[in-house]
Parts: C-alpha cells; sequence; structure tokens
C-alpha cells in the first residue's frame, strides 16, 4: 500500500511540474495550478533558468520510472501470492473430493439389487456389490461374478458413485 501511495507521489510530482512549466508566464510569481497540501511543489517557475527546471523535472521523471518499476514488482509479488493460493485451494479441493468419492465407493459396497439393467444391455438378477474402485464395480450375481466399467453402469448407480466422465481415470 505504501509503495502505491509512492508511486501517486511521484505521478503529482511530475504533473505539477509540468504544468507549471506550462501554465505560468513571466509576470506571475506564483503557479496558477491549485494547490494541494499533499502535492510538493518543485519550484517557483521564475525563480529557477530553464536547465534548472528541466533537470527537475527529468529527475521527477526518472522517479516516477522507478516507482513504476516498484509497483510492478508489487504487482508481479502479488499475482505469484495469488497463483499460489489458488493451486492451494485446488490441492485441498481436488483431495476433498478424493475422499468424497472414497467414502461413496464405501457406502456402494454391500448394496444388494433385485436386477441390474447395464446400458449395453446385459441384465443380471440377485446383484451384490462387492467392490468398486477406480475402474468400475465388481459384482456377484446369481449366475456368477463380474466386473462392470462405470460408465455401462445405470445413472443411478454412477451418481450414488459420484461418477463423472470427466473425472474418469485414463487407461
Amino acid at each position: 500500500m505504501q509503495r502505491s501511495r509512492t508511486y501517486l507521489y511521484y505521478c503529482k510530482l511530475l504533473l505539477v511540474s509540468l504544468y507549471s512549466l506550462t501554465s505560468c508566464n513571466s509576470k506571475h510569481e506564483k503557479t496558477t495550478h491549485p494547490q494541494d497540501p499533499d502535492t510538493p511543489t518543485l519550484f517557483a517557475p521564475s525563480d529557477l533558468s530553464e536547465a534548472e527546471k528541466k533537470k527537475r523535472i527529468d529527475q521527477a521523471a526518472a522517479d516516477l520510472r522507478a516507482a513504476n518499476i516498484e509497483a510492478d514488482r508489487e504487482l508481479e509479488l502479488i499475482k505469484a501470492r495469488k497463483f499460489e493460493r489458488d493451486k492451494a485451494y485446488a490441492k485441498q479441493l481436488a483431495e476433498s473430493r478424493k475422499l468424497t468419492v472414497e467414502q461413496a465407493r464405501k457406502d456402494i459396497k454391500g448394496m444388494e439389487l433385485d436386477s441390474l439393467d447395464l446400458e449395453n444391455g446385459d441384465s443380471f438378477s440377485k446383484v451384490k456389490v462387492l467392490r468398486a474402485d477406480d475402474i468400475g464395480l465388481t459384482i456377484s450375481h446369481r449366475d456368477g461374478a463380474r466386473r462392470i466399467k462405470y460408465n455401462d453402469l445405470p445413472k443411478f448407480i454412477q451418481d450414488k458413485c459420484l461418477y463423472s466422465e470427466s473425472t474418469e481415470p485414463s487407461p
């Protein structure tokens, strides 16, 4: 915050200097710009030579450039801190999602259904969920056991397992 104020201070300083040089004529002893108590006055134009005026304006411009560079550095630091916070938040969110999915998979284990109709048309009767993992469900049914991928399961089971195609692991 202090650096931003410094930058604004130098902006005002440069503007006052430029205004003083362009708006005052030799008949006036004082500058004609409105006086702002927070804005410094570099000089009274009639008191200094043209070379001295130019020197002071050049110095004010150099100070302004330095303040601008410092403000850019501060902005980069702020952006870096924000990036790190966002990265930590995304990591925390992913971990939370992972724990939620793991809990949903634990909860579905042992679920029993009279029948299960898959998206591909297969049908099973007297189904019991034995295991849920990253790929899908392992079930036992009247005729044996089978592993079924999540995308082949009916929507209501996909929802119970918190499955979505965007979170499916790549082969």
